[in-house]
Formats: structure tokens, sequence, C-alpha cells
């Protein structure tokens, strides 16, 4: 369904005096109606008028401004943002209330759908949002509807397992490169090359 222009046109009219959720969303919805107007008319008597670069302007003004709104704003990642999602606007958050994913057909694809997408999430550093490059198509991707969430690490990582006293005498097995030339020099004097080695290996090491 599409969204009532004239109401979104005059919500945006309202003066933006802070940056709470709702008043970032009236905010948004001058570039949000351009981006429906210009989806939703195709033929113009002024010939100069090129609806194509029209839309992209309009989405990629919502695109942008709307990520850089929501960026550092936590309350934004709890808000219901009920004007643009009444009017197209899909909103998907993870189970832990940490990350979301804002969805919405760019009018772009004519009979087909393509849609544009934010990420907004808390980071350390803080609630962070950024764009997510490309469109995706509705048979691929375009509808978040599900976000499983990862377990993050909350507690001390595990102690390492104490390593073992070392036996006296005792050899360990290991895989080492030598240069060819070196290798050679040990094996050059028959059997017990490997004890050379270590034996080398010991003297250089002061033991």
């Amino acid at each position: 369904m599409k969204p009532n222009i004239l109401a979104i046109l005059l919500l945006s009219g309202i003066a933006i005096r802070g940056q709470t959720p709702a008043e970032i969303e009236r905010q948004q919805l001058i570039s949000w109606g351009r981006m429906h107007y210009w989806g939703s008319h195709f033929s113009f008597e002024d010939s100069t008028i090129d609806r194509v670069d029209s839309l992209e302007k309009a989405d990629t003004a919502f695109h942008q401004e709307f990520a850089k709104a929501i960026n550092s704003c936590p309350a934004c990642l709890a808000y219901d943002f009920p004007v643009l999602r009444d009017s197209g606007l899909v909103i998907t958050t993870s189970s832990d209330g940490k990350f979301r994913v804002y969805a919405w057909d760019n009018e772009s694809g004519g009979s087909m759908r393509y849609f544009d997408h934010v990420l907004q999430f808390q980071s350390p550093q803080g609630i962070k949002a950024t764009t997510l490059g490309g469109s995706s198509e509705d048979e691929e991707i375009g509808w978040y509807e599900l976000i499983h969430p990862f377990k993050t690490a909350t507690a001390k990582p595990a102690p390492a397992v104490p390593k073992a006293p070392s036996i006296p005498g005792a050899k360990e097995l290991v895989s080492l490169r030598i240069d060819r030339d070196v290798l050679d020099y040990f094996q050059d004097g028959g059997p017990g090359w490997q004890e050379r080695i270590n034996d080398a290996l010991r003297a250089a090491a002061g033991k």
C-alpha cells in the first residue's frame, strides 16, 4: 500500500528542535516522501524531468540521512518508527535488542522489488548505524524476518591447562624445518643424526 504522500510531507514540516526518535522520524519523512513520490509517478508533461534520476537521489538521501540520524541514538534501537513502518519500512530486531535491520522497497524495480537496508547495533563504543551497500531482490533477502543472535563472551575465558612438568631426559616429537645443507651435514655422520642435532641445539641453548 502506497503511503499518504501529502500526510507525510505535512508531518515533515514540523520543526525539529531535538533528536528524540519521534523527531528523527519526522525529519526523515521528507526524503521518504520524495522517494515514494518519484516511485509512484511515471509520466510528466515536462520532458526535462528525469524520474529515475530523481528517484535515485531521493532514495540515496533517505538511505544516508536515516543512517546518520539514528547513529549514536540509543533510544532509536527500541523505537517503533510507526509512521515510517506503516508506510513501508520493515524493522527486524534481534531477540537481545542489540541489533536491527531496517529494510524498504526503494521503488526502483518497476514490476520487480528491490530493497535497501540500514543496520543499527550496539557496539563497545555505543550505538552505531551504517548503510548496507547494494540492493537485494525480493526473491533473495530483501525482507529480514528473523535475526539469529550469536552468544558473546560475557565471562572470563577458561584458564589454560597447566603444562605438565617435563620429565628429565624425555624427548618431544616435533616437526622442524631445516635448511637442506644443514640437514646433510648432520646426516653425513650416519645413524644418530637426530641426537647430534639435539646435542647441537642443547649446546646453543647453553644447557
